[in-house]
C-alpha cells in the first residue's frame, strides 16, 4: 500500500472506531492475512468437489448439446489443441519454450512484480 494511502486510511480508523493507531494497524494486518486464509481454505474445500465434476474434454461436456460437441471437437482437431494429436509429449515443444522470448519475460514478470 502507498505511504500516504495507508495514512490516509489509518487516521480515517482512528477517527472513526476511536482506537489508537496500534491497535488499527494490528486489525488490518489481522484482517488482510484472516481474509487469505478464508479464501484459501475456500479453494481447498472447493476444489476436490471442483475436479470430480469438471468435464475431461469437449467430447464429455455434459452441458452441450450433441451438435455443439461435434463442433467443439472439429474446433479442436483444427487447431490441434485437445485432441489426441495432443496425448504425446514432444521434447520439440519444451525447446521451443525455451527458445521463445516469452517465456522469459512471463519469468521475470512474476519474480519482479511480487
Amino acid at each position: 500500500m502507498d505511504s500516504e494511502a495507508s495514512k490516509i486510511l489509518l487516521s480515517t480508523l482512528t477517527r472513526v472506531c476511536s482506537c489508537s493507531a496500534d491497535s488499527c494497524v494490528l486489525f488490518l494486518l489481522l484482517f488482510r492475512n484472516g481474509l487469505t486464509v478464508a479464501i484459501g481454505q475456500l479453494t481447498v474445500c472447493t476444489a476436490p468437489f471442483i475436479y470430480w465434476r469438471l468435464d475431461n474434454n469437449a467430447a464429455d461436456a455434459r452441458f452441450l448439446s450433441i451438435e455443439d460437441k461435434k463442433k467443439a471437437v472439429e474446433r479442436l482437431r483444427a487447431n490441434n489443441t485437445g485432441t489426441s494429436a495432443t496425448e504425446s509429449f514432444k521434447w520439440g515443444h519444451v525447446w521451443e519454450a525455451f527458445l521463445e522470448i516469452k517465456t522469459y519475460l512471463y519469468v521475470a514478470m512474476a519474480l519482479l512484480l511480487k
